[in-house]
């Protein structure tokens, strides 16, 4: 926003910007980052003040640096004469660790802690495991906060400059 733009020496720019607090961005929750069960063992464990519950990240570090899966593959292929063909693969992993766990951070800088449940999401090749973290929940308020803040700035603009017009896209 440019404010008295008709007078040369008081003309000023105002910007904002909202950014994501470096540590949830660490976390990689729903950026597709990709852990070893070692290296997010050893990141939450030295990321403990992010746990509300410090026997939940002690847990969650032991199921990570001593994860254990049984992994069941079945494998179905058949071509028959008549040019019939079956080709199903279906995979079943059994692991240590909990379907979710809960952190206490705020997503944007400046704004207070939020409480997100993140889902670990299993990739297995073979003998490689991978994780992903994954929230619904995080997107979600991520989504409701950023509307907020940009409401609430709005305001504060109509309130002190009731003249300009807003316009939205």
């Amino acid at each position: 926003m440019i404010t008295n733009e008709a007078d040369e020496y008081t003309r000023g720019k105002v910007v904002g910007k909202l950014a994501y607090n470096p540590k949830f961005v660490e976390f990689g929750i729903n950026s597709g980052k990709v852990w070893t069960p070692t290296e997010l063992g050893l990141f939450i464990k030295m990321n403990r003040a992010f746990f509300a519950d410090r026997m939940e990240n002690m847990k969650l570090v032991s199921s990570l640096m001593n994860f254990t899966a049984d992994v069941n593959n079945k494998i179905d292929r058949a071509v028959k004469e008549n040019g019939n063909r079956t080709d199903n693969f279906a995979q079943v992993v059994n692991s240590n660790l909990p379907e979710s766990f809960t952190v206490q951070m705020p997503i944007f800088k400046g704004l207070p802690s939020e409480s997100i449940e993140v889902e670990t999401f299993a990739q297995v090749n073979g003998r490689e495991v991978s994780f992903v973290l994954l929230s619904p929940g995080a997107q979600a308020t991520l989504e409701d906060l950023r509307d907020k803040v940009i409401d609430e700035q709005l305001e504060q603009v109509k309130e002190i400059a009731p003249e300009i017009a807003i316009i939205e896209v």
